[in-house]
């Protein structure tokens, strides 16, 4: 009923957003809280993004996934949010987030709450069922030229934490490049010895 609903509220709400935005990408790998998604092999995605100017905005984002020994192939995300402005510096973001699979995994859902302040963001995500959580810090590195950088840890129990650096290029207003580096793949089923990505994506 939970994925329903969401899709219900997307629905409803597609005609107050005023900006739509979206893009189709391709990366050497995906990578999703320090585990890579697709065992170190490449992975196409396309996702929309719907805005409007009270701060309410709305998505899917859908993804190539290869899980070994389980027949998922597709993932693909739903989500719904507000955020706005409290000062100059201050900011917060609120949403939910539904994670589903073409085959083989039950669809999760997660709410999240986020907070801005400056080039730091701060966000934390709970599972509506296991109430497992993660949290993630990120810092946007102004000072470094011609590139958008930023990096972030994340954590999600003492063996499952993981630092992460994410860089993109503007090659024009279509294009983008974008690399993430791993500080290392975190232990388990599906780790695998990449710790770089590299992708392109166009934006429309």
């Amino acid at each position: 009923m939970k994925n329903y609903i969401l899709m219900f509220l997307l629905m409803l709400s597609t005609s107050a957003f005023a900006d739509v935005s979206g893009g189709v990408g391709y990366s050497s790998d995906y990578f999703f809280r320090g585990v890579s998604q697709t065992q170190g092999q490449p992975s196409a995605s396309v996702w929309l993004d719907l805005n409007n100017d009270q701060g309410v905005y709305a998505g899917v984002w859908a993804g190539e996934v290869d899980y070994s020994d389980n027949p998922a192939t597709l993932e693909s995300n739903l989500y719904l949010g507000y955020g706005s402005e409290l000062t100059d510096k201050l900011s917060y973001d609120l949403g939910i987030i539904q994670y589903r699979y073409n085959h083989g995994y039950n669809d999760l859902q997660e709410v999240f709450v986020g907070l801005g302040y400056n080039n730091v963001s701060l966000y934390h995500y709970v599972d509506t069922d296991t109430h497992a959580d993660f949290t993630s810090v990120s810092y946007n590195l102004w000072f470094v030229p011609v590139v958008d950088a930023s990096i972030s840890y994340g954590y999600q129990s003492r063996d499952a934490d993981h630092v992460q650096l994410d860089i993109d290029y503007a090659i024009n207003d279509d294009f983008t490049i974008g690399l993430d580096v791993m500080e290392e793949i975190i232990e388990g089923a599906y780790k695998v010895e990449n710790t770089i990505a590299l992708g392109i994506s166009y934006n429309f």
